[in-house]
């Protein structure tokens, strides 16, 4: 079993990684947001049921669950196999891959009027002031 003290540094393992390659990475005020977010995650960790608004959620399982950053790869799957997955008739179905939009495999085609759907990558890069 991996201890809490082992987990952290994988964790910090992987933040150092993230902040390398992660999109707006030379945005001061979001290298800040990210770092402050990643520094109160160490001070408090994973919520637990003794958390008031988490008092009904054990998160145990993913907090015990080892994470990897995925590298510029990404998985391969198509529309095919996702079919048996699909609802019929709702406006549109998104597709995530490894906490990644994944707009190829999405249903986008009756998205309403005036809603944007895009990857939060591509947010930042095209508007950061947005964010």
């Amino acid at each position: 079993m991996i201890t809490p003290a082992q987990q952290l540094e994988s964790y910090l393992e992987s933040f150092i990684e993230f902040e390398k390659l992660a999109a707006g990475r030379e945005l001061p005020w979001l290298r800040k947001l990210r770092r402050d977010a990643f520094a109160r995650f160490c001070e408090v960790g994973f919520p637990t049921t003794h958390d008031e608004d988490w008092r009904f959620t054990n998160v145990t399982a993913i907090a015990q669950t080892p994470f990897r950053l995925m590298r510029n790869g990404r998985a391969r799957l198509s529309q095919q196999e996702l079919e048996p997955y699909r609802i019929a008739g709702v406006a549109c179905q998104l597709v995530f891959m490894n906490g990644r939009f994944a707009r190829e495999l999405s249903l986008l085609d009756k998205v309403p009027d005036g809603v944007k759907v895009s990857s939060l990558a591509a947010e930042i890069s095209s508007n950061p002031g947005a964010i």
